[in-house]
């Protein structure tokens, strides 16, 4: 049980006035309290002050000055900021009003001047980057095994590895969840402590659990009852807790008009002073391993002399009055009222029903909250501002309404920088503003608090609506749901449950702790780069002799293993067996260097053969694969591998690529007319000077950014365990290839494939999975879910209406096949017809409206892209499947474009997608926080539709658990069979009429063998080229079609010509020529190891298709002639049958594309519950 956080705490108790206020649904009283004359001994005051304070005016006690001295205007205006600040009152200007500019500056010296300095909440980020200060490190003077295991821990939180998906936390609530998670996993295994016996009641062992100060009363009463963490033994304790109450330190000793705290000091310095006596414990680390919990204002300066090498848990964490942040431990703030019912009002509306603005109510304390008033009390009736609220019943609920019903809770300081606000307004999901500089936020060291709250400089006051107004709706959508996920850390609970507050502060002492060990004996010298310096430098090695002795030794002795092991692998794994003579030959050597880049935006490569002397082989050696001695081995083969630097003259322009995209399409604009000779330098230059994947327009007609170096070049060790596979269309004939041929083309992958792995370029798959093996995958995926036992208890009516959909579907019988379908192209026709038919009858589809133009809601149908952009338009357009109501849906549709998020806010050449990524995260996030659909399933639900090269990507870590609908449908990089979708990729030249020029010429008319024209994309294309190209009249392979071949016959002809057209990879695995060649009517065939087909899970692809391995390239022609004239025909009829699920209409038909994507998505969903 959790204990209830309500209400404010800063109340007084004469009623002077009542106001109404009706932006409450229920048009409650609101009640002022002006508190008169009353000052509270628990604040930070040497003295009574009666305070003047009248209703129009804000009034009422300002905080002590650096004197300690109490400031008490009777009313914050101009002229009394200026009395404080010494000037001139009533300064005006020439028009004889008050200069705004005048007064802002004022404003902030009148902050200033009251605050003191100030640290940035930047600044706090730094300072916490750079560590714990040096003299806040206290090294045991005896080694102590729990510092051992201290020191083992940091290193086991510091090499953490990186969670995918930490169910019970949020990560973006976190710096780093993945260390937090683990911190916390070995605090639980680790961690114990031992808590001083010694102290008298009430000041020790005697928690207060209500009140203001409770947080410090709280965490005494439950570690004090703790059997995880405490220990009776002190030698096991990694940790000791000194368990006094500093609110009742003050109330006891503390004499009223003392004006003095040494008396409070004094004690706390006789309490150490015992500890030091009775147990050695303290002298061994000076008191570094000691903790306490304190939450009153003055705990700060009461154990700040004595007391400061304690790790000190303090609510009034002030950054600028000696709290030290790395080490000590910013506090929530609770004011716990009861703890029978703690949970009682907890949450509040949801975000879509909090009209108000901005909410504060409370006394007014300190020199900020008089600023707050006087600019904002009845100001703007969408910002409640308001003095102190009645104490009682109806006040309170009062209160609590205004917190459940605002977007922003404003939480102002006080006295000191702390405030309970902060903590409230989490309790009632409340976005917290915090105003209070050089405020230290609780659990500063592992939150994320600018992920849900908004921080506000204390002089920016006056700016305070235009501040709030600024922020997106959708960045307040996700902060909400953000505070609504970080409750959970901040509730206190009798039994303590995990991840809870107390834990949470427990942990914050443990990790602090942690960030200080050091080794031993030479904490001072291991740490930076000096250290490794220090150690091999002759001029200080007798005094690190002497400083380290034997552990200093043994850390030598390490690192010259460590160093001798490496130099004898590299001896092994060099190049040519001998390290040293590959590194320093005594020749110069000829070697044949290509790029494994094809370089730039062209259609001309250089291959060069170049004289390398010794110096610049050894400094090329790290950064490319050389081969010796093979006699143009790679001709033509990945442009080889020398580092080459491109003039200008390489580049193409965006605006020439997009002009001419149509017909560079087709094929029908030579090589002079599309591109730009280059100019290429062959002479060896740094490795970072690499040329980048060329961008040439082609039949995939993507500007010069889409295929970059950004293509996605991770590789999963998913697939075949051999490397590699022989895909159908290997026959008897294969035999007929030379040995020596197959040993030389998998040589070459293998040099490709390591050459991209080094520059993350995509290259070669480190593992294969054949086509054989998805459909053995796809088939467990659905034994798998055929024999999943539902749990009718945790189903909504739309899942049980899938979930029955799901049962017909298996059960489907072998009835009249509709004429429409052509049985062989399909795994089963029966079930595929009766699960489009439930489809039809059943399925509701919600579109999300949220999102901006033109990255959502604006499809792009035209392009190398379209299928996302035609699927968008027809899916928001149509009445059928379609659903206003969300309640009633089964899927929930997220209409965003990947090529336009990419053509939005990639940066070209910045070779960085985080902004990609991001962008996709907030979007998900505001989902979730603004509808309940994303959570209950945890997105399992949606999906989207997207077919850029880079959606896997951008989509992978937070949209993980969608259903994906992608044309990169790689398996080695994320695509699940059985749940993702794989998308067609098709290219509309003209999206008016998207059928034109469809169909092609009879079997009996196709005279060409195979054909392939286009750029040499990717590693792949230039092997096919080398192999194919011009060496045989049968096979008409091409890179641009040649003018001189164009203009006898163009793209599509020669598509419309041939009985094979040939599909290999680009940059990735996906290439829109699948489709064209069904469009044409031509037999597709597919040579892209790991490339999932469109519809792989309806569709059989065997049947008018052939899929050839990537090493089976020299053995293409032979495959092809292999397959019969009969089997042939039956895969061009195949071709023919298939097609009508490849096309578009401006109008949806049965079973057209539009359709199919529908139905592979609904199927995927259905076979998920």
């Amino acid at each position: 049980m959790g204990l209830r956080i309500e209400g404010n705490v800063d109340i007084g108790k004469d009623l002077t006035s009542t106001t109404k206020f009706s932006s409450l649904e229920n048009s409650v009283e609101q009640l002022y309290i002006f508190d008169n004359t009353t000052t509270q001994a628990n604040v930070d005051t040497w003295k009574d002050v009666e305070v003047s304070t009248k209703l129009s005016n804000v009034s009422g006690q300002i905080s002590v000055n650096n004197e300690g001295a109490l400031v008490s205007p009777s009313s914050l205006s101009i002229n009394r900021i200026k009395q404080v600040l010494e000037l001139e009152p009533g300064i005006v200007n020439r028009d004889g009003e008050e200069s705004l500019r005048n007064e802002s500056l004022m404003i902030e010296r009148y902050v200033r001047k009251m605050r003191g300095s100030t640290i940035t909440f930047s600044e706090m980020e730094s300072i916490l980057l750079e560590g714990p200060p040096a003299s806040t490190i206290s090294v045991g003077r005896w080694s102590a095994a729990r510092d051992r295991e201290l020191v083992s821990a940091k290193l086991q939180i510091k090499n953490a590895p990186i969670l995918r998906n930490a169910v019970d936390l949020y990560a973006p609530l976190f710096r780093n969840v993945s260390l937090f998670k683990r911190s916390y996993e070995l605090m639980e295994s680790i961690l114990k402590i031992y808590t001083y016996k010694e102290g008298e009641k009430p000041i020790f062992h005697q928690p207060k659990l209500r009140g203001l100060y409770a947080a410090e009363g709280w965490f005494m009463k439950l570690l004090e009852r703790s059997k995880h963490f405490s220990v009776r033994d002190p030698k096991r304790a990694h940790l000791f807790y000194l368990p006094f109450s500093s609110e009742t330190l003050r109330s006891t000793l503390y004499g009223e008009d003392s004006h003095s705290m040494k008396n409070l000091e004094r004690y706390l310095t006789d309490y150490v002073t015992l500890i030091k006596k009775k147990y050695r414990f303290w002298n061994r680390t000076g008191g570094a391993d000691h903790f306490f919990v304190a939450c009153h204002d003055w705990a700060p300066r009461i154990t700040k002399e004595h007391m400061s090498s304690c790790i000190r848990a303090l609510c009034n964490a002030n950054a600028a009055r000696g709290f030290s942040i790395g080490k000590d431990v910013s506090v929530p703030v609770t004011y716990v009222r009861s703890g029978n019912d703690p949970l009682r009002d907890i949450g509040g509306k949801p975000s879509s029903e909090r009209h108000i603005l901005a909410f504060f109510a409370g006394r007014i304390h300190g020199y900020l909250r008089p600023l707050l008033l006087k600019y904002w009390e009845n100001k703007a009736s969408d910002m409640k501002i308001f003095g102190p609220m009645q104490r009682d019943v109806q006040g309170k609920a009062v209160y609590r309404e205004f917190m459940k019903s605002s977007k922003y809770c404003i939480c102002a300081r006080g006295y000191g920088v702390h405030t309970p606000r902060v903590v409230e307004s989490i309790f009632y999901e409340c976005v917290p503003v915090v105003i209070s500089d050089n405020y230290v936020p609780p659990f500063f060291e592992v939150l994320d608090w600018e992920a849900f709250a908004v921080f506000i400089e204390e002089k920016d006051i006056p700016n305070l609506r235009n501040i709030l107004l600024s922020i997106p709706e959708d960045r307040y959508q996700v902060m909400q749901m953000r505070v609504k996920m970080v409750q959970k850390h901040f509730v206190w609970h009798k039994v303590p449950e995990k991840y809870d507050l107390f834990h949470m502060i427990l942990h914050s002492i443990w990790y602090n702790r942690i960030s200080q060990m050091r080794p031993k004996h030479c904490h001072k010298f291991f740490k930076g780069e000096w250290a490794f310096k220090l150690i091999f430098s002759s001029k200080f090695s007798v005094q690190f002799q002497k400083l380290c002795q034997i552990e200093g030794r043994r850390y030598i002795l390490i690192v010259g293993m460590v160093a001798l092991t490496y130099l004898m692998l590299q001896s092994l794994v060099l190049p040519y067996g001998d390290a040293l003579k590959s590194l320093f030959p005594d020749n110069k050597v000829m070697i044949s260097v290509k790029s494994g880049f094809p370089s730039g935006r062209s259609s001309v490569e250089s291959e060069n053969e170049s004289e390398i002397d010794p110096s610049t082989l050894a400094r090329y050696q790290s950064n490319a694969d050389i081969f010796v001695g093979r006699d143009n081995l790679l001709d033509d083969v990945a442009r080889g591998i020398q580092d080459i630097s491109i003039t200008s003259e390489r580049y193409i322009q965006d605006e020439t690529l997009r002009s001419s995209e149509d017909n560079n399409s087709e094929n029908e604009i030579s090589t002079q007319e599309s591109v730009d000779l280059l100019t290429v330098d062959s002479s060896i230059t740094k490795p970072e000077d690499a040329g980048h994947i060329e961008q040439i327009i082609g039949p995939e007609l993507q500007d010069s950014s889409e295929r970059s170096l950004e293509s996605n070049s991770n590789s999963s060790s998913d697939g075949n365990e051999n490397g590699g596979s022989w895909i159908q269309g290997k026959s008897e004939s294969m035999e007929e290839l030379p040995e020596s041929d197959l040993s030389l083309l998998s040589n070459e992958l293998d040099m490709i494939r390591t050459h991209c792995s080094k520059f993350r370029d995509g290259g070669p798959p480190k593992s294969v999975t054949p086509i054989e093996k998805m459909n053995k995958i796809f088939a467990q995926h659905l034994v798998s879910s055929i024999n999943m036992k539902p749990q009718w208890s945790f189903l909504r009516d739309r899942d049980k209406e899938i979930l029955a959909a799901k049962s017909e579907i298996i059960n489907s019988s072998a009835s009249d096949v509709d004429k429409e379908l052509y049985a062989p192209v399909f795994r089963n026709v029966s079930m595929f017809m009766r699960s489009y038919e439930l489809m039809e009858q059943t399925l509701k589809v919600y579109v999300y409206r949220d999102g901006k133009r033109p990255i959502f809601h604006q499809p792009i149908l035209k392009g190398l892209y379209a299928s996302e952009g035609w699927f968008m338009k027809l899916m928001e357009g149509n009445k059928h499947f379609a659903e206003k109501k969300p309640e009633r849906a089964h899927l929930f549709y997220m209409p965003f474009s990947s090529r336009e998020l990419q053509h939005s806010l990639y940066i070209p050449d910045s070779h960085n997608r985080t902004g990609l990524r991001q962008f996709v995260k907030d979007y998900k996030e505001m989902i979730a926080a603004k509808y309940p659909f994303w959570n209950r399933t945890r997105g399992t639900d949606h999906f989207f539709v997207a077919c850029h090269d880079w959606a896997p990507f951008e989509t992978t870590e937070h949209l993980e658990n969608s259903i994906k609908a992608l044309c990169n449908a790689d398996v080695t990089i994320g695509f699940r069979i059985g749940r993702d979708v794989s998308l067609p990729e098709t290219f509309i030249r003209y999206a008016r009429n998207p059928l034109r020029y469809r169909g092609g010429k009879p079997p009996s008319e196709r005279n060409i063998l195979a054909f392939y024209a286009g750029n040499s994309h990717g590693y792949l294309r230039p092997i096919l080229l080398k192999h194919w190209k011009d060496k045989d009249p049968d096979m008409r392979i091409y890179g641009l079609l040649p003018s001189s071949v164009s203009r006898r016959m163009n793209y599509i002809q020669h598509m419309k010509s041939s009985k094979y057209c040939i599909c290999p990879k680009g940059f990735e695995v996906n290439s829109p020529r699948v489709v064209e060649a069904i469009f044409y009517e031509c037999v597709p065939v597919i040579i892209s190891d790991n490339f999932v087909p469109p519809f792989f899970e309806v569709l059989n692809w065997e049947a008018f298709s052939v899929i050839v391995a990537e090493r089976d390239i020299p053995n293409l022609k032979n495959i092809l002639l292999s397959t019969p004239e009969e089997k042939y025909i039956e895969l061009q009829l195949g071709v023919r049958k298939v097609q009508q699920h490849f096309l578009w209409h401006a109008r949806p038909v049965k079973y057209d594309l539009f359709h199919m994507i529908l139905h592979s998505i609904w199927f995927s969903r259905v076979f998920q519950i």
